[in-house]
């Protein structure tokens, strides 16, 4: 579902898509069947709408044992920020990791001048989640001074240096609270990047650096895409510039196990 309607969506507090339940990991090694099916009793039960955001280990080595999973919940509408029974969610789950978007348009509508309402709005989010919990920003929407005038979340920036000088505010501002930093979303989809994977491959090129120069222990993940598209990012020579790649399986929003999975195209 798109960022936008998302957000409509969730107007009235708290709904289904606040917190969904869907699978995606990290590429890295296999989940053990008797690990999903516990987990698919214990969301489908508590939880009811959630989200199990699994970070397979090796893709995060930094961030879990070697062979770990970790469970998260991903967050899908700010709105949920201020939802009692998010809130309640993550209380009684404990997950390891909680995702959430942040589109730059909202944070940057103007060069260089940045919304504390929206930086606030995140922060006291944050603050709210146990002390252990970790947590992935995707990082998505360039604002229509950074796009060519643009009102899609698709629009590609014209310059990647607007958007790693604005990673790098990002970084400096949630430092030491953020683990992993998500450089858009299912880039492969027109309904989210209208750009070339080549000029996907320099908005990473810019963004690594920008993220690792203010915090070397971040990990940056490339938002979930498809293996033609990957291998033209390596083509065009992003090699070294994430530290992991996002999957999303066909279980979005499904109280299902992640063995139960649905190929989606572009994700």
């Amino acid at each position: 579902m798109p960022l936008r309607s998302m957000r409509r969506a969730a107007q009235s507090g708290f709904v289904p898509s606040d917190v969904c339940l869907v699978w995606p990991s990290l590429v890295g090694e296999a989940v053990r069947a008797a690990d999903g099916k516990t987990m698919r009793r214990f969301f489908g039960r508590l939880l009811g709408p959630v989200l199990a955001l699994v970070l397979v280990g090796g893709a995060l080595a930094s961030a879990s044992p070697a062979g770990a999973t970790e469970v998260g919940i991903n967050v899908t509408s700010n709105a949920g920020f201020a939802s009692g029974k998010v809130a309640a969610a993550i209380r009684a789950s404990r997950p390891a990791w909680v995702r959430v978007f942040l589109q730059w348009s909202d944070i940057e509508p103007t060069q260089g001048n940045y919304s504390a309402p929206w930086i606030q709005t995140y922060q006291r989010f944050f603050a709210t989640l146990p002390a252990a919990t970790k947590i992935d920003i995707d990082v998505v929407g360039a604002p229509a001074w950074a796009n060519g005038g643009s009102d899609s979340i698709a629009a590609p920036p014209v310059n990647d240096a607007d958007f790693a000088g604005f990673l790098n505010y990002l970084v400096n501002t949630f430092h030491g609270r953020v683990a992993a930093w998500e450089i858009w979303n299912e880039e492969a989809s027109p309904n989210w990047w209208t750009g070339t994977p080549v000029a996907f491959a320099s908005l990473l090129k810019a963004a690594y650096p920008a993220i690792k120069s203010v915090d070397p222990k971040a990990t940056v993940i490339v938002g979930a895409n498809d293996p033609t598209f990957l291998s033209q990012l390596y083509t065009a020579g992003s090699e070294g510039s994430f530290d992991a790649v996002a999957v999303h399986t066909g279980t979005a929003c499904n109280i299902t196990t992640p063995y139960v999975n649905e190929y989606h195209p572009n994700t």
